[in-house]
């Protein structure tokens, strides 16, 4: 028999490694800079095992402090109740995160938001209204984000890693990406003032792990944002996260919250379309809670699959922040940067055309919230803003918006939500209760932040906006925005095992017979991740759908939204690039690059001396190799080997990581129609130890030539040769499988050993150690 053969023959003949590490104690650089040997000193240091519930400690600043780029010192405020009881320490890895903090232009004007005027209706009251009844439904609605945005968004969204390396009383130093070993952005906390909303950051304990498994009886979660800290899941795992299906992580709902509704009897002569904003007096409803600040009235998160046959929650609760919150007020139709406005009535002097709450925006826009009642004016809160422009590879992320809430005067709630609109009837309601409570926004999605070596099995994260609360005679509350799903893993070959659902909530529903405002449907929200390769479950990019409201009187009476609007949503995941894309804590582990080459033909390495490159990888083109040192595979392609010819193979092995490489083994296949010769470096020296028995096996450690010969047998040496059907023990494939079969031989050389090479040192500088590459070498018979 004869082959033809290039190098490309390289390609079928396996290589198997086996580097079984012995996780550093402590966390990776901040993004932004190469990680050093110093930043290493705690990944994977929470262990391994079972993971579920909040695994987050949360901390606010202590009071108004403002953190700014190069600081090495953190005070922190009281370590919060809400998460993990784990106190920061030395080795920590922590996450900094601006959660608010955009301005907005605050004119009662179609300007509100985003300062760009004339993008509204054109719609001119009548002099009669209000007390008036327009009771037209040909009037056009305004575009649902016309007065909606902001006009800065400042550092919100930016975050970064960084290292605890010491710990005083609640002053916390740190090492840094940025200038000096310290932060790379500035971050502020402040109250609210006339001019502009609150400025919160928060700083979050990061469990690094070993190992570990999610199962969805008992998911990991964020602990719900409450105004300063919440509403981020982060988790770095130096190995592998494994899955055992379902939904493994849920942050539904645990964003920015929704306006909190309160029943209003009326008190102006204000017509509907200059109710923008308003404090919180007699009219109209609040706005929802986002990255601008935070209203008087916001709904306590709650769970958005535990809900009534209304889709309401069993007991929602409604929190006096005790602050107004935006600029001019918290109230009525503007949307304050990525929050969804609250309804102005149709009828303010009453208080009783009660339209419906904006839906909250991330990724998507927020939906209109839907008409008043007798008017029918399109006066329903604005959708938020979608931020989609803002995130750029995952630089910045962001919690799903809070839904607005509706207008109401009845305090009515909805008993049951009939799955055809058409069927509403007046017994599907109920007066007095709850203070107006159920007028509602839903709350925005969490963030979702993984970063990991490996992943298995398969699971669902989860991060969907709540949806809006559901009224009876009354104006009903805008759905909250989807939330953010990040992920970024070294090994990204199973990344699509992970599926995402961060849809937004849908707009509450009016069910009453007579129409009144449904809320809108909030945005969709955000899933960034290596080669954007995370799945999307159907629909888990899209906005929440629009509510719904009686039949009689309705402006949309084909699908009975009386002109509240769905959110919209992306259409893809997105890719994290740059240094946001890479996991630093995988960088910390030893990294062994192997490549392999044909060396010699028949002994004679002529035309084999040089370099030439893999196309199909780019570990052999890494810097840590030594210049040069890299040979074989230089066969042309025309060239035949015959039955007889012999091939000596080279596989070239460099630890490329920051931390040594501890058990390093290397086991490779003979490839098909070649025999093992088991004598090539018979009588040769220095050996490793050893019988007295044939050699067939070369060993260079720091060196251009072999350092050691090593037998073939199972001995003291480092290297053996296992014979057809005898199955290896500690082999792997390139998955992590244990190698089960051997049909035709396999050499296996432990490159490390307990005593005079422990582990194979770390690459720390822009050139190899002495000894942290080499390769193994043996030669085999073309049959």
């Amino acid at each position: 028999m004869s082959q033809r053969r290039g190098w490309l023959l390289l390609l079928v003949c396996l290589i198997y490694l086996l580097v079984q590490m012995l996780i550093p104690t402590a966390p990776s650089a901040a993004q932004g800079n190469p990680v050093n040997d110093t930043d290493c000193i705690g990944a994977g240091k929470d262990g391994g095992g079972d993971k579920g519930g909040i695994v987050n400690t949360y901390y606010a600043p202590a009071s108004s402090v403002t953190l700014s780029s190069g600081a090495t010192t953190i005070p922190l405020g009281t370590m919060s109740s809400i998460g993990a009881s784990t106190p920061i320490q030395v080795g920590d890895l922590i996450l900094i995160m601006q959660m608010q903090g955009a301005e907005i232009d605050s004119s009662n004007t179609y300007a509100y938001g985003d300062g760009v005027g004339g993008d509204g209706d054109t719609y001119q009251p009548p002099a009669s209204y209000p007390g008036g009844t327009m009771g037209s439904a040909n009037i056009p609605n305004p575009p649902p984000n016309a007065a909606s945005g902001h006009i800065n968004i400042n550092n919100v969204g930016l975050y970064e890693y960084a290292v605890v390396t010491g710990v005083s009383g609640n002053n916390i130093t740190i090492k840094g990406g940025g200038p000096g070993g310290g932060l790379i952005n500035t971050y502020n906390n402040e109250p609210a003032t006339s001019t502009r909303g609150k400025r919160t950051y928060q700083i979050i304990r990061v469990p690094q792990y070993t190992n570990i498994t999610l199962s969805s009886t008992n998911p990991l979660r964020p602990a719900p944002w409450n105004g300063q800290v919440g509403g981020v899941l982060a988790i770095d795992v130096a190995g592998t996260l494994n899955m055992t299906g379902g939904v493994v992580i849920e942050a539904s709902g645990t964003g920015f919250r929704g306006g909190g509704g309160v029943n209003h009897a009326g008190g102006t002569t204000l017509a509907y379309n200059s109710d923008f904003r308003t404090n919180s007096g007699t009219r109209n409803a609040s706005k929802g809670e986002g990255i601008a600040g935070t209203p008087l009235y916001v709904l306590e998160q709650f769970d958005p699959f535990n809900l009534d046959s209304a889709f309401n929650p069993p007991s929602p609760n409604r929190i006096n922040t005790g602050a107004e919150g935006y600029p001019n007020g918290s109230y009525a139709r503007g949307a304050p940067g990525n929050a969804g406005g609250g309804g102005t009535d149709g009828n303010p002097s009453r208080n009783d055309e009660n339209s419906g709450g904006g839906g909250g925006g991330n990724g998507g826009a927020g939906g209109l919230g839907g008409r008043s009642w007798n008017s029918q004016a399109p006066s329903g809160g604005f959708g938020g803003a979608s931020l989609d422009g803002f995130i750029n590879g995952g630089q910045r992320l962001f919690m799903g918006g809070g839904g607005g809430a509706g207008t109401i005067n009845n305090a009515s709630r909805s008993t049951v939500r009939p799955a055809d609109f058409r069927n509403i009837t007046s017994g599907q309601q109920q007066t007095g209760v709850g203070g107006g409570v159920y007028s509602s926004g839903g709350a925005g999605g969490g963030i979702i932040m993984v970063r990991t070596g490996n992943i298995s099995g398969t699971g669902i994260f989860r991060s969907r906006g709540a949806p809006g609360l559901s009224t009876g005679q009354d104006g009903a509350g805008g759905g909250g925005a989807g939330g953010t799903v990040y992920v970024v893993a070294e090994n990204p070959v199973n990344i699509s095992n992970i599926s995402a659902d961060v849809r937004g909530g849908d707009g509450g529903w009016s069910t009453f017979p007579e129409a009144h405002g449904p809320g809108g449907g909030g945005g969709g929200g955000v899933v960034v991740s290596t080669n954007g390769g995370v799945s999307i479950l159907p629909g888990g990019l899209d906005g929440g759908q629009a509510g719904k409201a009686g039949p009689t009187n309705n402006a949309d009476a084909n699908d009975g939204t009386h002109g509240a609007r769905a959110g919209t949503g992306l259409t893809a995941p997105l890719v994290a690039t740059g240094n946001y894309g890479t996991p630093p804590t995988a960088r910390c582990k030893p990294k062994v690059l192997l490549v392999k080459r044909i060396t010699a033909v028949n002994g004679n390495s002529t035309g084999l001396t040089g370099f030439v490159d893999d196309p199909n990888t780019t570990d052999d083109n890494n810097p840590s190799w030594p210049s040069g040192y890299l040979k074989g595979g230089g066969i042309d392609g025309t060239l035949q080997v015959k039955p007889g010819d012999t091939l000596d193979y080279t596989i070239y092995f460099v630890n490329a990581g920051v931390k040594p490489a501890n058990s390093v083994r290397i086991c490779d296949a003979i490839p098909p129609n070649t025999e093992f010769v088991p004598d090539t470096y018979n009588g040769l020296t220095p050996t490793d130890g050893g019988l007295e028995a044939d050699s067939g096996i070369a060993l260079a450690i720091g060196s251009n030539t072999p350092t050691a010969y090593l037998t073939n047998v199972a001995d003291s040496d480092r290297g053996q040769y296992y014979p057809p059907g005898q199955v290896p023990p500690n082999c792997f494939d390139v998955n992590g499988n244990p190698i089960t079969s051997n049909p035709n031989g396999l050499v296996a050389v432990n490159i490390t050993n307990n005593t005079t090479f422990p582990s194979l040192p770390a690459n720390t500088t822009s050139s190899p150690s002495s000894q942290n590459y080499g390769f193994i070498r043996f030669r085999v018979r073309v049959k």
